[in-house]
């Protein structure tokens, strides 16, 4: 039942509650190679979400703050895309000027 569930939140782009339906299911079910590889996709569903929405917000200070929310760090900063877009990012004459005006 959890699968399918996690399944339809998937379907509905609500990436929090598929998450949660897989994570019971790989739970009740902990050697399903399928339930895993769906948590996996959830979990990174709901990183790229995240970063999205911090972008989105026109909010960079924020952001750059921690702005957002309860993302697990240490994860985000071992993707090395993530790192590729920061190390970027920060090396921009723009954004630097910002963090100096915090």
């Amino acid at each position: 039942m959890s699968i399918r569930m996690g399944i339809a939140f998937t379907a509905l782009e609500d990436h929090e509650s598929a998450f949660e339906c897989y994570r019971k299911a790989l739970e009740l079910d902990p050697d399903n190679q399928s339930y895993q590889n769906n948590l996996e996709i959830a979990e990174q569903k709901l990183k790229e979400s995240a970063v999205q929405a911090g972008f989105n917000s026109g909010n960079l200070g924020n952001m750059l703050r921690g702005g957002l929310g309860n993302m697990d760090f240490g994860t985000l900063f071992s993707d090395p895309n993530i790192m590729n877009m920061a190390t970027t990012m920060m090396s921009n004459p723009q954004v630097q000027q910002i963090q100096e005006n915090f």
